[in-house]
């Protein structure tokens, strides 16, 4: 596929339909967030992308603020000041660091709290739809910095505490809310939502669907899974098993297993004639351009890239063994030069043979987490007739606000 980059660079903020109890403590109905969707531009190298954000605050914090969303991120990091309005004063602190470095080079230092979070559909207090209970763990981080930039440059915070209105993260983010199914080392900052409680009817778990590249309304989180969404996502699309560690669980008290770097799935992958069996991959919408890791380890033919990229011209597959036993795909394309659409990076990390599919495997697609069954599906979304609601202007930003009809296949049971 090869898409054309846009160039714009203020965000476009999508406001949509939202089921679920106002400042919920439990998901007892699935709660719809919607997604922003923003173009960043990177000064070092003016290459362009797309990122997603959530609209976040934690404890008793009255100001939300935009939070990358990030399913590859290990938990929820936010940057931290003592008048950081979108912290309240209702976390409980410990001595417990909180440290971890991103393939970006971006780095949270700080101390572990346990808290609550809340979610909202825009940058407005009033639009609050979710608020968890007191007892998430969050990386509080006190300092934010890029390790491959060169001083002063790469501290981003507390640099910024001054002028609480720069997101110190890509010009947009004031943290990273990661899901992540990986566990972190020896912190114990996990997926959010992972430890959020789920009640009646309502299984753990959540769908994020994202537009097509250069769609910039309609992407979503639905947290909450219904037995018609598992069915869903049987008959309509291909339902994978989480591949990890079952001896190492996510959580004691569930049957989530620890995914070696995020690696949620495993696959079969195809590059032109070369196919190479049980390679790990990580959806992970924080990546913007498919990435794999460490072909220096016997993997990838020195003569199928150039550079820190795979030649142009190829057909990449990803197949795996769904949970009928049968073969089905999960991501393809043909490698291009388009980076955050076609382009397929190469990373000697040391990290092992594996590929991080990144946002693009996402582009058109509802990814289904299944935590209560240790699933993960994925369907190709359904586009709505273009029947969007204008709702308002964003604040802060001149792009206009849509409301539309969260998709489902069938209704809820």
């Amino acid at each position: 596929m090869k898409i054309a980059l846009f160039s714009f660079l203020l965000p476009v903020i999508l406001i949509c339909s939202v089921s679920g109890d106002i400042h919920a403590q439990n998901v007892s109905s699935p709660i719809d967030i919607p997604l922003v969707t923003v173009t960043y531009t990177n000064s070092a190298n003016g290459v362009t992308y797309e990122k997603l954000g959530i609209w976040a605050s934690l404890g008793t914090g009255s100001t939300p603020q935009l939070f990358e969303f990030d399913t590859g991120g290990a938990g929820f990091y936010a940057a931290y000041a003592t008048n950081s309005p979108w912290w309240g004063s209702s976390d409980v602190p410990s001595s417990t660091p909180a440290f971890n470095t991103y393939g970006s080079g971006i780095t949270y230092v700080g101390t572990q709290v346990e808290t609550s979070f809340s979610l909202y559909t825009n940058g407005s207090a009033s639009s609050q739809v979710f608020q968890s209970q007191g007892n998430i763990a969050v990386g509080m981080a006190t300092n934010i910095y890029n390790i491959y930039g060169s001083p002063p440059s790469n501290e981003l915070w507390p640099t910024n505490v001054s002028n609480l209105n720069t997101p110190p993260v890509e010009s947009y983010f004031y943290g990273d809310f990661g899901l992540s199914l990986n566990n972190n080392g020896s912190n114990s900052i996990l997926n959010a939502l992972a430890q959020l409680n789920y009640s009646s009817g309502i299984l753990p778990g959540y769908i994020v669907h994202v537009s097509p590249y250069g769609v910039t309304n309609g992407s979503y989180i639905q947290i909450g899974l219904t037995a018609s969404d598992i069915t869903n996502f049987a008959s309509s699309g291909s339902v994978f098993p989480i591949a990890g560690q079952t001896t190492n669980l996510f959580f004691t008290s569930t049957t989530i297993p620890t995914c070696t770097n995020g690696q949620a799935i495993t696959a079969t992958m195809q590059i032109g004639t070369n196919v190479f069996a049980n390679i790990g991959v990580n959806l992970d919408t924080g990546t913007p351009t498919p990435t794999i890791h460490d072909p220096s380890s016997g993997g990838v033919p020195t003569n199928q890239y150039s550079g820190n990229s795979l030649n142009s011209g190829l057909a990449l597959t990803l197949s795996a063994t769904n949970t009928n036993g049968t073969t089905s795909s999960v991501f393809s394309l043909t490698s291009g030069t388009n980076y955050g659409s076609d382009q397929v990076d190469i990373k000697v990390d040391g990290k092992g043979f594996y590929i991080t599919a990144g946002i693009p495997a996402f582009y058109g697609n509802d990814v289904m987490y299944n935590l209560a069954g240790g699933t993960v599906g994925i369907i190709q979304s359904v586009p709505e007739p273009a029947s969007l609601t204008l709702l308002g202007i964003a604040a802060g930003g001149v792009a206009l606000a849509y409301g539309r009809r969260i998709f489902r296949k069938n209704p809820p049971a």
